[in-house]
Protein backbone atom coordinates (compact mmCIF):
# COMPACT_ATOMS: atom_id res chain seq x y z
CA UNK A 1 0.00 0.00 0.00
CA UNK A 2 0.86 3.35 -0.87
CA UNK A 3 0.46 5.89 1.63
CA UNK A 4 -0.66 9.67 0.13
CA UNK A 5 1.82 12.01 1.53
CA UNK A 6 1.70 15.44 1.98
CA UNK A 7 -1.63 15.70 2.67
CA UNK A 8 -1.87 16.54 6.39
CA UNK A 9 0.87 16.62 9.35
CA UNK A 10 0.94 12.89 10.67
CA UNK A 11 -0.33 13.22 13.64
CA UNK A 12 -3.34 14.75 13.40
CA UNK A 13 -4.65 11.02 11.78
CA UNK A 14 -5.05 7.35 13.58
CA UNK A 15 -3.87 6.09 10.43
CA UNK A 16 -2.14 6.76 7.30
CA UNK A 17 -4.21 7.26 3.94
CA UNK A 18 -3.69 4.64 1.48
CA UNK A 19 -4.88 4.76 -1.42
CA UNK A 20 -6.36 1.33 -1.07
CA UNK A 21 -8.76 3.51 1.73
CA UNK A 22 -9.86 5.85 -0.94
CA UNK A 23 -10.48 3.45 -3.42
CA UNK A 24 -12.99 1.19 -1.34
CA UNK A 25 -14.70 4.53 0.11
CA UNK A 26 -15.80 5.35 -3.36
CA UNK A 27 -16.70 1.74 -4.52
CA UNK A 28 -18.63 0.62 -1.18
CA UNK A 29 -19.85 4.03 -0.90
CA UNK A 30 -21.55 4.02 -4.43
CA UNK A 31 -22.71 0.37 -4.11
CA UNK A 32 -24.11 0.98 -1.12
CA UNK A 33 -25.88 4.70 -2.82
CA UNK A 34 -27.01 2.06 -5.48
CA UNK A 35 -29.31 -0.06 -3.31
CA UNK A 36 -30.16 2.28 -0.57
CA UNK A 37 -29.45 5.73 -0.76
CA UNK A 38 -32.27 8.09 -1.25
CA UNK A 39 -33.03 8.46 -4.44
CA UNK A 40 -36.63 9.89 -4.32
CA UNK A 41 -35.88 13.58 -3.05
CA UNK A 42 -37.52 15.79 -5.10
CA UNK A 43 -34.69 18.05 -5.67
CA UNK A 44 -32.87 15.31 -7.85
CA UNK A 45 -33.06 16.20 -11.43
CA UNK A 46 -36.08 14.74 -13.59
CA UNK A 47 -35.87 14.35 -17.28
CA UNK A 48 -39.22 15.88 -18.10
CA UNK A 49 -37.76 18.98 -16.21
CA UNK A 50 -35.34 21.51 -18.11
CA UNK A 51 -31.90 21.70 -17.15
CA UNK A 52 -32.75 25.26 -16.17
CA UNK A 53 -35.33 24.07 -13.64
CA UNK A 54 -33.52 21.17 -12.56
CA UNK A 55 -30.46 23.70 -11.30
CA UNK A 56 -33.30 25.89 -9.84
CA UNK A 57 -34.71 23.21 -7.61
CA UNK A 58 -31.49 21.86 -6.79
CA UNK A 59 -30.03 25.49 -5.25
CA UNK A 60 -33.28 25.85 -3.14
CA UNK A 61 -32.72 22.54 -1.78
CA UNK A 62 -29.20 23.39 -0.78
CA UNK A 63 -30.15 26.78 0.89
CA UNK A 64 -33.27 24.98 2.48
CA UNK A 65 -30.84 21.98 3.98
CA UNK A 66 -28.39 24.44 5.39
CA UNK A 67 -28.72 23.60 8.98
CA UNK A 68 -32.10 21.82 8.57
CA UNK A 69 -33.00 18.00 7.95
CA UNK A 70 -34.04 16.66 4.82
CA UNK A 71 -37.42 15.35 6.87
CA UNK A 72 -38.26 19.46 7.74
CA UNK A 73 -37.38 20.57 4.31
CA UNK A 74 -39.60 18.20 2.60
CA UNK A 75 -43.15 19.90 2.73
CA UNK A 76 -41.24 23.38 2.65
CA UNK A 77 -39.53 23.00 -0.29
CA UNK A 78 -43.10 21.48 -2.18
CA UNK A 79 -45.03 24.32 -0.98
CA UNK A 80 -41.87 26.74 -2.47
CA UNK A 81 -41.75 25.32 -5.95
CA UNK A 82 -45.92 25.21 -6.03
CA UNK A 83 -45.58 28.62 -5.20
CA UNK A 84 -42.57 29.62 -7.22
CA UNK A 85 -41.96 27.11 -10.10
CA UNK A 86 -38.96 29.36 -11.61
CA UNK A 87 -35.74 31.55 -10.85
CA UNK A 88 -38.52 34.44 -12.33
CA UNK A 89 -41.46 33.62 -10.40
CA UNK A 90 -39.54 33.72 -7.14
CA UNK A 91 -37.78 37.30 -8.28
CA UNK A 92 -40.95 38.70 -9.21
CA UNK A 93 -42.70 38.13 -5.60
CA UNK A 94 -42.50 40.65 -2.88
CA UNK A 95 -40.15 39.46 -0.47
CA UNK A 96 -43.32 39.01 2.29
CA UNK A 97 -44.77 36.83 0.45
CA UNK A 98 -41.06 34.27 0.53
CA UNK A 99 -40.93 34.90 4.49
CA UNK A 100 -44.56 34.05 4.84
CA UNK A 101 -43.81 30.31 2.97
CA UNK A 102 -40.38 30.21 4.95
CA UNK A 103 -42.28 30.52 8.37
CA UNK A 104 -41.25 28.01 10.85
CA UNK A 105 -38.02 26.76 8.80
CA UNK A 106 -35.88 29.72 10.79
CA UNK A 107 -32.87 31.04 9.79
CA UNK A 108 -34.50 33.85 8.05
CA UNK A 109 -31.79 35.55 6.63
CA UNK A 110 -31.62 32.49 4.33
CA UNK A 111 -34.86 33.43 2.40
CA UNK A 112 -34.51 37.15 1.68
CA UNK A 113 -30.96 36.18 0.65
CA UNK A 114 -31.92 33.51 -1.89
CA UNK A 115 -34.80 36.04 -2.95
CA UNK A 116 -32.48 38.81 -3.23
CA UNK A 117 -30.13 35.80 -5.42
CA UNK A 118 -32.72 35.84 -7.75
CA UNK A 119 -32.85 38.80 -9.05
CA UNK A 120 -28.88 38.31 -9.43
CA UNK A 121 -29.91 35.32 -11.21
CA UNK A 122 -32.62 36.95 -13.45
CA UNK A 123 -30.63 39.71 -14.37
CA UNK A 124 -27.01 38.55 -14.54
CA UNK A 125 -27.71 35.44 -15.74
CA UNK A 126 -30.86 35.02 -17.76
CA UNK A 127 -32.66 33.08 -14.90
CA UNK A 128 -30.25 29.82 -15.31
CA UNK A 129 -27.50 29.06 -12.67
CA UNK A 130 -24.37 28.63 -15.17
CA UNK A 131 -21.32 26.00 -14.19
CA UNK A 132 -18.90 28.23 -12.85
CA UNK A 133 -17.90 28.31 -9.38
CA UNK A 134 -17.08 32.34 -9.36
CA UNK A 135 -20.63 33.01 -11.08
CA UNK A 136 -22.62 30.58 -8.87
CA UNK A 137 -20.38 31.97 -5.52
CA UNK A 138 -21.44 35.64 -6.34
CA UNK A 139 -25.25 34.82 -5.87
CA UNK A 140 -26.18 36.57 -2.50
CA UNK A 141 -26.00 33.95 0.89
CA UNK A 142 -24.23 31.07 -1.55
CA UNK A 143 -20.93 29.86 0.42
CA UNK A 144 -18.25 27.47 -0.70
CA UNK A 145 -19.66 24.37 0.07
CA UNK A 146 -23.06 25.60 -1.30
CA UNK A 147 -21.44 26.35 -4.84
CA UNK A 148 -19.38 23.00 -4.79
CA UNK A 149 -22.44 21.18 -4.16
CA UNK A 150 -24.47 22.76 -6.93
CA UNK A 151 -21.73 22.17 -9.39
CA UNK A 152 -21.35 18.70 -8.67
CA UNK A 153 -24.90 17.68 -8.68
CA UNK A 154 -26.44 19.78 -10.57
CA UNK A 155 -23.81 19.68 -13.52
CA UNK A 156 -21.55 16.31 -12.39
CA UNK A 157 -18.89 18.54 -12.40
CA UNK A 158 -15.45 17.19 -9.53
CA UNK A 159 -16.31 19.58 -6.71
CA UNK A 160 -16.08 18.43 -2.87
CA UNK A 161 -18.47 19.60 -0.04
CA UNK A 162 -17.58 19.73 3.29
CA UNK A 163 -21.09 19.89 5.05
CA UNK A 164 -21.60 18.52 8.75
CA UNK A 165 -22.53 15.13 7.75
CA UNK A 166 -19.37 15.35 5.57
CA UNK A 167 -17.19 16.43 7.89
CA UNK A 168 -17.84 13.91 10.42
CA UNK A 169 -17.88 11.17 7.91
CA UNK A 170 -14.26 11.78 6.66
CA UNK A 171 -13.41 12.95 9.95
CA UNK A 172 -13.94 8.94 11.25
CA UNK A 173 -13.09 7.85 7.92
CA UNK A 174 -9.39 8.51 8.30
CA UNK A 175 -9.68 9.08 12.12
CA UNK A 176 -8.68 12.79 12.16
CA UNK A 177 -7.72 13.92 15.71
CA UNK A 178 -7.16 17.75 14.91
CA UNK A 179 -9.16 19.66 17.49
CA UNK A 180 -12.53 21.62 16.19
CA UNK A 181 -11.44 24.74 15.41
CA UNK A 182 -8.63 22.88 12.94
CA UNK A 183 -11.13 20.60 11.34
CA UNK A 184 -11.99 22.32 8.39
CA UNK A 185 -8.49 23.15 7.36
CA UNK A 186 -7.48 19.83 7.58
CA UNK A 187 -10.24 17.91 5.79
CA UNK A 188 -10.50 20.44 2.62
CA UNK A 189 -7.51 18.95 0.87
CA UNK A 190 -9.08 15.07 1.99
CA UNK A 191 -13.09 15.82 0.88
CA UNK A 192 -10.90 16.55 -2.87
CA UNK A 193 -9.20 13.41 -2.35
CA UNK A 194 -11.67 11.39 -1.58
CA UNK A 195 -14.36 12.75 -3.85
CA UNK A 196 -15.05 10.02 -7.34
CA UNK A 197 -13.96 12.33 -9.58
CA UNK A 198 -15.52 10.05 -12.87
CA UNK A 199 -19.38 10.28 -10.72
CA UNK A 200 -19.22 13.50 -8.45
CA UNK A 201 -23.00 13.94 -8.70
CA UNK A 202 -23.68 10.19 -7.11
CA UNK A 203 -20.69 10.59 -5.24
CA UNK A 204 -22.03 14.16 -3.39
CA UNK A 205 -25.33 12.84 -2.64
CA UNK A 206 -24.30 9.28 -1.80
CA UNK A 207 -21.97 10.86 0.95
CA UNK A 208 -24.63 13.51 2.50
CA UNK A 209 -26.94 10.00 2.96
CA UNK A 210 -24.32 8.11 4.43
CA UNK A 211 -23.97 10.66 6.83
CA UNK A 212 -27.65 11.20 7.54
CA UNK A 213 -28.55 7.52 7.97
CA UNK A 214 -25.90 5.52 8.92
CA UNK A 215 -22.69 7.73 10.30
CA UNK A 216 -24.80 9.52 12.20
CA UNK A 217 -23.91 11.62 15.64
CA UNK A 218 -24.81 7.81 17.09
CA UNK A 219 -23.98 5.82 14.53
CA UNK A 220 -24.92 2.52 13.19
CA UNK A 221 -21.67 1.06 12.77
CA UNK A 222 -23.08 -2.72 13.26
CA UNK A 223 -24.40 -2.22 9.70
CA UNK A 224 -21.72 0.06 8.03
CA UNK A 225 -20.15 -1.61 4.85
CA UNK A 226 -16.82 0.81 5.58
CA UNK A 227 -16.01 -0.59 9.26
CA UNK A 228 -13.00 -2.55 7.99
CA UNK A 229 -11.36 0.43 6.74
CA UNK A 230 -12.89 3.07 9.10
CA UNK A 231 -9.86 4.38 11.62
CA UNK A 232 -12.26 5.84 14.17
CA UNK A 233 -13.90 2.45 14.23
CA UNK A 234 -11.10 0.14 14.15
CA UNK A 235 -9.32 2.20 17.14
CA UNK A 236 -12.74 2.28 18.87
CA UNK A 237 -13.23 6.03 18.83
CA UNK A 238 -16.41 6.67 16.74
CA UNK A 239 -18.04 8.88 20.15
CA UNK A 240 -14.78 10.72 20.15
CA UNK A 241 -14.72 11.79 16.45
CA UNK A 242 -14.75 14.14 14.77
CA UNK A 243 -13.69 16.46 18.12
CA UNK A 244 -16.66 18.62 19.41
CA UNK A 245 -16.55 22.39 20.08
CA UNK A 246 -16.24 23.35 23.77
CA UNK A 247 -19.69 23.64 25.22
CA UNK A 248 -20.76 27.05 26.20
CA UNK A 249 -23.19 28.01 28.84
CA UNK A 250 -26.55 29.00 27.57
CA UNK A 251 -27.78 32.40 28.96
CA UNK A 252 -31.33 32.67 29.72
CA UNK A 253 -33.25 35.82 28.20
CA UNK A 254 -36.75 36.96 29.68
CA UNK A 255 -38.75 39.21 27.87
CA UNK A 256 -42.45 40.39 27.94
CA UNK A 257 -43.90 40.19 24.75
CA UNK A 258 -46.89 43.15 24.32
CA UNK A 259 -50.34 42.09 22.19
CA UNK A 260 -51.75 45.75 21.86
CA UNK A 261 -55.63 45.78 20.49
CA UNK A 262 -58.54 47.48 19.98
CA UNK A 263 -61.91 45.73 18.80
CA UNK A 264 -60.51 45.09 15.02
CA UNK A 265 -56.53 45.55 15.08
CA UNK A 266 -53.78 44.17 16.61
CA UNK A 267 -50.62 46.24 16.41
CA UNK A 268 -47.59 44.46 14.84
CA UNK A 269 -43.70 46.13 13.81
CA UNK A 270 -41.57 44.53 11.25
CA UNK A 271 -37.92 43.56 12.52
CA UNK A 272 -34.91 45.52 11.32
CA UNK A 273 -33.27 43.12 8.80
CA UNK A 274 -30.38 42.49 10.30
CA UNK A 275 -30.89 40.31 13.86
CA UNK A 276 -33.01 38.03 15.34
CA UNK A 277 -36.25 37.59 13.16
CA UNK A 278 -35.05 40.21 10.98
CA UNK A 279 -37.33 41.29 8.45
CA UNK A 280 -40.60 39.48 9.78
CA UNK A 281 -43.59 40.75 11.97
CA UNK A 282 -43.97 40.48 15.48
CA UNK A 283 -44.92 42.19 18.81
CA UNK A 284 -43.76 44.68 20.79
CA UNK A 285 -41.07 43.49 23.25
CA UNK A 286 -39.82 44.37 26.29
CA UNK A 287 -36.93 42.86 27.83
CA UNK A 288 -37.00 41.79 31.16
CA UNK A 289 -33.24 40.35 31.92
CA UNK A 290 -30.69 39.51 29.65
CA UNK A 291 -27.50 41.66 28.36
CA UNK A 292 -28.03 45.33 27.51
CA UNK A 293 -31.60 44.14 27.99
CA UNK A 294 -32.89 47.58 27.50
CA UNK A 295 -31.00 48.31 24.57
CA UNK A 296 -33.14 45.27 22.96
CA UNK A 297 -36.60 46.78 23.53
CA UNK A 298 -38.71 47.33 20.75
CA UNK A 299 -38.28 51.16 19.92
CA UNK A 300 -41.69 51.54 20.55
CA UNK A 301 -40.99 50.70 24.17
CA UNK A 302 -38.24 52.43 24.39
CA UNK A 303 -39.05 54.54 27.25
CA UNK A 304 -41.82 52.70 29.19
CA UNK A 305 -41.88 50.09 31.64
CA UNK A 306 -43.52 46.82 32.68
CA UNK A 307 -45.61 48.06 35.15
CA UNK A 308 -46.59 51.25 33.25
CA UNK A 309 -48.91 49.27 30.67
CA UNK A 310 -52.57 49.96 32.54
CA UNK A 311 -55.02 46.90 32.23
CA UNK A 312 -52.09 44.32 31.15
CA UNK A 313 -53.02 40.76 31.34
CA UNK A 314 -50.76 37.88 31.84
CA UNK A 315 -52.45 35.40 29.16
CA UNK A 316 -49.34 32.63 28.49
CA UNK A 317 -45.71 32.20 28.55
CA UNK A 318 -43.55 30.34 25.96
CA UNK A 319 -39.72 29.06 25.75
CA UNK A 320 -37.74 29.17 22.78
CA UNK A 321 -34.53 27.93 21.94
CA UNK A 322 -32.26 30.17 19.86
CA UNK A 323 -28.51 29.03 18.95
CA UNK A 324 -26.96 31.08 21.30
CA UNK A 325 -29.58 31.47 24.43
CA UNK A 326 -32.72 30.60 25.12
CA UNK A 327 -35.74 33.25 25.64
CA UNK A 328 -38.59 33.53 28.04
CA UNK A 329 -41.18 35.38 27.09
CA UNK A 330 -44.24 36.32 29.58
CA UNK A 331 -46.94 37.13 26.81
CA UNK A 332 -49.28 40.00 28.24
CA UNK A 333 -52.36 41.84 26.60
CA UNK A 334 -53.62 45.14 26.88
CA UNK A 335 -55.53 48.11 25.32
CA UNK A 336 -54.12 50.05 22.42
CA UNK A 337 -55.67 52.93 24.54
CA UNK A 338 -53.04 52.00 27.22
CA UNK A 339 -49.87 52.37 24.79
CA UNK A 340 -51.75 55.62 23.33
CA UNK A 341 -51.63 56.69 26.89
CA UNK A 342 -48.31 56.10 27.44
CA UNK A 343 -47.01 57.68 24.16
CA UNK A 344 -49.62 60.25 22.67
CA UNK A 345 -47.50 61.43 20.15
CA UNK A 346 -48.54 57.67 18.50
CA UNK A 347 -52.24 59.02 18.23
CA UNK A 348 -51.14 61.28 15.47
CA UNK A 349 -48.53 58.74 13.33
CA UNK A 350 -46.76 55.51 14.05
CA UNK A 351 -43.21 54.60 13.18
CA UNK A 352 -43.03 53.63 9.65
CA UNK A 353 -42.00 49.98 10.76
CA UNK A 354 -44.74 49.50 12.91
CA UNK A 355 -48.72 48.98 12.08
CA UNK A 356 -52.21 48.72 13.24
CA UNK A 357 -53.11 44.94 11.92
CA UNK A 358 -56.67 44.37 11.33
CA UNK A 359 -56.98 40.67 13.10
CA UNK A 360 -58.64 39.01 10.45
CA UNK A 361 -55.09 39.72 8.08
CA UNK A 362 -52.71 39.14 10.96
CA UNK A 363 -52.33 35.29 10.41
CA UNK A 364 -51.24 36.29 6.53
CA UNK A 365 -47.86 38.12 7.16
CA UNK A 366 -44.46 36.28 7.74
CA UNK A 367 -43.44 35.89 11.26
CA UNK A 368 -41.43 34.06 13.37
CA UNK A 369 -43.03 30.60 14.39
CA UNK A 370 -43.85 31.56 17.86
CA UNK A 371 -45.26 34.61 17.37
CA UNK A 372 -47.08 32.66 14.47
CA UNK A 373 -48.28 29.70 16.88
CA UNK A 374 -49.00 32.79 19.74
CA UNK A 375 -51.44 34.63 17.57
CA UNK A 376 -53.28 31.31 15.63
CA UNK A 377 -54.31 30.46 19.28
CA UNK A 378 -55.09 33.86 20.09
CA UNK A 379 -57.18 34.75 16.99
CA UNK A 380 -58.70 31.48 15.95
CA UNK A 381 -61.51 31.66 18.42
CA UNK A 382 -62.45 35.55 17.02
CA UNK A 383 -62.14 35.12 13.54
CA UNK A 384 -62.55 31.38 12.82
CA UNK A 385 -62.59 31.62 9.18
CA UNK A 386 -59.24 32.21 9.07
CA UNK A 387 -57.28 30.07 7.49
Amino acid sequence: MTTIKSLIEDNTLLDPITEEKVSHFQTYLLEWFEREGRHDLPWKPQPHLSEKINLYRIWISEIMLQQTQVVTVLPYFDRFMTAFPTPEALAAAPEEAVLKLWQGLGYYTRARNLHAASLQLVTQFQGTIPPDFAAIRSLKGIGDTTANAILAQGFNLPYAILDGNVRRVLSRIVGMTAPRKELDKRLIPISELFLCRQNPADYTQAIMDFGATLCKLKPACERCFMREDCSAFQHKKVLEIPAKALKKSMPIESCAILIFEDDDHILLEKRPEKGIWGGLYSLPELMIKGRNARSKNSPLLSEITLDAIEKRENISHFRHQFTHYTLEASIFRAPLSSLLTLSPHLKNALPPNVALIPKDEVLRLPKPKPIADLLTDYLQPLIPQTR
